[in-house]
């Protein structure tokens, strides 16, 4: 299916997702990008969190993943940023990786002097990842905690475990994950800002990886979990058994997601 198709289709399927009550939106700037800021009704935020979405790094926005992002501020009361990054093909990479940077270091700039959280999902925990090393690599600041959602995290394809994985997801295919890391890096799939399995993860700060037990990148959040903890890395992973990609979005509807979410809120207002 053309992109232009899957697009506006990402956008009807997320719209059947169930709202978060009690929330707001408003637009903001995020240096040169729009941001979707994502709050709690009548509650003063405790923290800000800048969340990357999802989408193959060529689908997705705000738009898409502001439920998602609603869902996180109910349970902590944090201020949820969502910037619209750059998506290939049009703008492959760095174009995302740049973006991202971008967006962080607005965020510093806003909040001067507090502590500030990382989120994403699929591709966005990807290029969360990818933002730690950048952010690691600069000396610059880490975020407080950083929240990992089905991060994608090898876009070559390479992992074990892919072929058993995708005899039980009932969404991802290999097939597709080869024609959006193409979109998105060409030929440089195994580039370890494209693909953090392959980068040195050397004390990115504290990580929650969360993935579901029958979904294809079950892979990448085993193999990132060994490799952050080689780094110094302190990682909890939780992986929820017959579980899909991104079951999270299932709020209110799947007791696993509703669970993850109440697990995901404590742990980041753990680190306040």
């Amino acid at each position: 299916m053309p992109l232009y198709h899957m697009r506006p289709g990402m956008e009807r399927l997320m719209r059947l997702l169930p709202s978060p009550k009690g929330c707001t939106k408003t637009w903001e700037k995020l240096a040169h990008l729009e941001a979707l800021v994502v709050q709690a009704n009548n509650k003063k935020p405790k923290a800000p969190l800048l969340y990357l979405h999802g989408g193959g790094y060529a689908m997705g926005s705000a738009h898409t993943h502001w439920k998602m992002a609603g869902r996180i501020a109910r349970r902590t009361h944090f201020e949820v940023w969502i910037p619209n990054y750059r998506l290939a093909p049009e703008h492959p990479y760095p174009a995302a990786l740049e973006d991202a940077l971008a967006a962080w270091e607005a965020m510093e700039q806003r909040f001067p002097h507090q502590k500030l959280f990382l989120a994403g999902d699929s591709a966005g925990g990807g290029l969360a990842l990818s933002l730690l090393y950048r952010l690691k690599e600069r000396q610059k600041a880490m975020p407080t905690a950083t929240y990992l959602i089905s991060p994608w995290c090898d876009l070559s394809g390479q992992l074990p475990g892919y072929d058993r994985q995708e005899q039980k997801d009932p969404y991802l295919d290999r097939q597709s994950l080869a024609r959006f890391a193409k979109f998105y890096a060409g030929t440089q799939t195994k580039n370890p800002e494209v693909s953090p399995v392959f980068n040195e993860a050397r004390d990115l700060g504290p990580i929650l990886l969360q993935a579901g037990g029958d979904e294809l990148l079950l892979p990448d959040a085993l193999a990132m979990e060994r490799l952050l903890k080689e780094g110094k890395t302190a990682v909890d992973l939780e992986v929820y058994p017959g579980m899909f990609h991104v079951f999270q979005a299932g709020d209110g509807l799947l007791p696993e997601a509703t669970r993850a979410l109440n697990k995901a809120g404590t742990w980041l207002l753990s680190h306040l």
